[in-house]
C-alpha cells in the first residue's frame, strides 16, 4: 500500500540499491539465526516443565545472541569490501548504507526468539500488539525520513534500525517478565544445531533462488534496471504472498489432520487442484492490469516494469505448486528430501540468468524466474513422489493455466490493435469472468445446496433465541 508513496521519493537506482542490500541481509540472517527459533519452538513443546522450558529459551537466546555478534563484527569491519562486491565502485555511499543494514540485522535476529516465544506460548493478542504496533511505528518513521527529512535510501534503513531497537526492548522486557532465571543446556546447543542445519542450507538456496538474479543484473547492468526489475518482482511476489500467507498458516496444520483420513491422498489432489484454479485466476487478473496498476502505484519512470509482472505471475505459480508437491516430505519428516530440490533449482535459476540476461536485460531475469521455478516445482515432484504418489488432475491443471496464458496474449494482442485502450480491458475482463464461472461453476452448484442448508438452520436458531427472549 506504501509503494506509491516509496516509488514517488525513491528513483529506480535507489530501489535497485535496496534490493542489492536485500540480497545480503536475507542471507546473513539465514546463517546468524541458524534456525534457532524454530528449534526452541519445537523444543518448547517436547519441555514437561516451565523449569526445562526455562532452559530451552535462555540458551536459544544467549546462543543467537553470540553467534550474530561473532558472526556480523567481521562483516561489520569488512563493510567497505562487500559494499564494493554488491553496488560497484560508483555508489560512495555503499558502506555507510550497509552499516545501518548490519546493525538493525543484529538486533532482528536476536528479537527473532523473543517473537518465537511470544508465538510458542500461543499469546496471540500480544503478538498482534507487538507486531502491530512495530509495524505502525515503522511505517510512521520511514515516511517522517523519507518525506520530511527527504534521506532517501538512507531514510529506510533509519526508520528499520529505530524499529528494530524499540522493537527489541519491548519484546526483552516482556521476555524476561515471563520467563524464570537464566539457565543454559549444553545439551539443547546440540539438539539445535542438528535440527537447524538444514533449515540454513534450504534457507540460503532459497534467498539464491529468489534473490540471485538481482545480484547478477547488477553484474550485467545498471542500478536503474535493477530497481526497475526489483519493483515488478515486489509486485508479482507480493500478490502471490497475499494469497500464500493466510492460505499456509492454515494449510500446514491442516495435513496433518487430513492425513488421518481414509481419502487423504484425493483431498491434496482436490485442494491442489482448486488451489491452481484460484491462484491462476488472480494471478492472470494482476497481469492484465499489470499497466494501469503501476501507473497508480508508481511515476512515469517505472513504466517499463509492467511487462515484467506477467511474467514473475507465471513464474510464482508454479513456485506455489512446489507447497503443495512436498507433503509427502513433511508428513515423512524426510526435510533433508528438499536439499536436491532446491539445489537444482538454483542451478537452473543461475544458469538461465548467466544466459538470458546479456540478451535480454531484465526481461531475461524474469523468465529465468519462470525457468528456476518450473525446476523447483517440477524437481520437487519428482523427487517427493518417492515417497507417496497423490492422484493430482494434472490435464485439467495444466489446461486451466495454459487457457489463462493464451487469454493474456489474446489481451495484448487487442490492447495492440484496438483504436481505443478501453476495449481491450472490457474484452479481458469478460474472458476472465468467463474463466470463474468455467472453473469454479461446477463447485459452486455443488456448494451453495449446502450454503443454503447453513443458513436456514442459522435463521431457525437466530428465531428460537428471539422467541426465548420474548
Amino acid at each position: 500500500m506504501l509503494l506509491p508513496v516509496y516509488t514517488r521519493a525513491l528513483r529506480p537506482d535507489d530501489y535497485g540499491v535496496i534490493a542489492l542490500i536485500d540480497i545480503a541481509i536475507n542471507a546473513l540472517s539465514i546463517v546468524v539465526a541458524a534456525g534457532v527459533g524454530a528449534a526452541a519452538t519445537r523444543a518448547h513443546f517436547s519441555a514437561t516443565t516451565e523449569a526445562e522450558r526455562d532452559r530451552v529459551w535462555w540458551t536459544a537466546l544467549l546462543l543467537v545472541s553470540a553467534t550474530a555478534v561473532v558472526g556480523l563484527l567481521p562483516i561489520f569491519l569488512a563493510r567497505s569490501v562487500l559494499a564494493r562486491v554488491l553496488f560497484g565502485a560508483e555508489l560512495n555511499a555503499g558502506e555507510y548504507f550497509l552499516a545501518l543494514a548490519l546493525l538493525t540485522l543484529l538486533f532482528n535476529v536476536v528479537d527473532t526468539i523473543f517473537q518465537a516465544h511470544i508465538r510458542a506460548r500461543k499469546a496471540s493478542a500480544l503478538f498482534l500488539k507487538v507486531s502491530s504496533g512495530r509495524l505502525f511505528l515503522n511505517i510512521a518513521l520511514n515516511l517522517w525520513f523519507l518525506l520530511a527529512m527527504k534521506l532517501g535510501v538512507a531514510g529506510l534503513l533509519w526508520g528499520n534500525l529505530v524499529t528494530s531497537v524499540v522493537a527489541l526492548a519491548v519484546d526483552a522486557a516482556v521476555f524476561a517478565r515471563q520467563r524464570g532465571p537464566i539457565a543454559l543446556s549444553g545439551g539443547l546447543v546440540r539438539e539445535f544445531w542438528s535440527f537447524g542445519w538444514p533449515l540454513i542450507v534450504t534457507g540460503l538456496l532459497s534467498t539464491l533462488m529468489h534473490d540471485g538474479d538481482k545480484y547478477l543484473l547488477r553484474r550485467f547492468l545498471d542500478l536503474h534496471q535493477v530497481g526497475l526489475y526489483s519493483v515488478a518482482y515486489q509486485i508479482g511476489q507480493g500478490v502471490n504472498t497475499l494469497v500464500l500467507l493466510p492460505f499456509s498458516l492454515i494449510w500446514s496444520v491442516l495435513i496433518y489432520e487430513i492425513a488421518e483420513e481414509p481419502s487423504a491422498r484425493r483431498t491434496y489432489a482436490l485442494v491442489f487442484e482448486y488451489f491452481v484454479y484460484g491462484l491462476s485466476l488472480l494471478l492472470l487478473l494482476v497481469s492484465i492490469a499489470a499497466r494501469p496498476l503501476l501507473r497508480v502505484l508508481a511515476p512515469p519512470d517505472y513504466e517499463p516494469a509492467a511487462d515484467l509482472i506477467p511474467v514473475i505471475c507465471l513464474g510464482y505459480l508454479f513456485f506455489s505448486a512446489h507447497g503443495h508437491f512436498n507433503v509427502p516430505a513433511l508428513l515423512s519428516r524426510r526435510t533433508v528430501a528438499l536439499l536436491p530440490v532446491y539445489a537444482a533449482a538454483v542451478a537452473a535459476n543461475v544458469s538461465a540468468n548467466l544466459l538470458l540476461i546479456p540478451r535480454f536485460g531484465p526481461k531475461g531475469a524474469a523468465w529465468a524466474t519462470v525457468v528456476a521455478f518450473a525446476v523447483f516445482a517440477g524437481a520437487g515432484l519428482r523427487q517427493y513422489r518417492r515417497i507417496d504418489v497423490y492422484p493430482y488432475d494434472f490435464r485439467a491443471c495444466i489446461g486451466a493455466v495454459v487457457g489463462m496464458v493464451v487469454t493474456y496474449l489474446v489481451f495484448r494482442s487487442i490492447l495492440d490493435l484496438a483504436a481505443h485502450e478501453w476495449v481491450g480491458y472490457v474484452i479481458a475482463a469478460a474472458l476472465w469472468i468467463g474463466w470463474v464461472f468455467l472453473l469454479f461453476g461446477k463447485a459452486a452448484n455443488q456448494l451453495l445446496p449446502e450454503l443454503g442448508l447453513v443458513w436456514r438452520r442459522i435463521g431457525k436458531s437466530t428465531s428460537s433465541g428471539h422467541s426465548q427472549q420474548a
